[in-house]
């Protein structure tokens, strides 16, 4: 009867322990997702090559080192964000920006480094002296997206269920026993 006891005690100590690592694991993720910047407004397109909706970003003096998600706000209203891993020179300027991606997407990057603007239709922006400003022009109709769950959220879920299927199976097992 002390071992069934023991045993109770147990799985009643691990059932909290797993529920309490749920919940950190719920809470805390989302604190180490990736540094976010508000761009805010889009500016002006000069270069005249964006044919329809774009975003731009006046200088690239606001940008930071390492991989960030910036966001704003496009030239039609419309909310747009990018994930961009951006390099610095020797002179603290901005020297390469790789775009990691956007939504809505682009179809075209065009941007300034010194007084020459530049095009290009990969996810790389190398001039090979200090960009000033970038602009991407967007793709007309976004393609419909199905949002999926972030694994932050599935994991727990799956712990707490595959917990609860034990502790129901033990409980079975254990009424069985008496």
């Amino acid at each position: 009867m002390a071992s069934r006891l023991g045993a109770r005690v147990f799985t009643t100590k691990l059932a909290a322990l797993m529920a309490a690592l749920a919940l950190v694991l719920v809470t805390a993720v989302p604190v180490f997702a990736a540094h976010t910047v508000d761009l805010g407004a889009s500016g002006t397109d000069q270069s005249g090559l964006c044919e329809g909706d774009f975003f731009k970003i006046e200088s690239t003096a606001i940008l930071e080192e390492g991989t960030h998600t910036f966001t704003g706000t496009t030239a039609n209203g419309e909310s747009f964000t990018a994930v961009l891993t951006v390099t610095l020179d020797e002179d603290g300027e901005v020297d390469t920006i790789t775009v990691v991606s956007t939504d809505p997407d682009f179809d075209l990057i065009v941007f300034k480094a010194g007084d020459v603007t530049f095009t290009t239709e990969g996810n790389v922006i190398d001039a090979d002296q200090a960009i000033s400003n970038v602009a991407f022009c967007l793709v007309d109709e976004p393609p419909v997206v199905i949002p999926e769950a972030p694994f932050a959220v599935i994991l727990p879920g799956v712990i707490v269920a595959g917990f609860a299927a034990y502790l129901f199976l033990n409980r079975r097992r254990t009424a069985n026993l008496v």
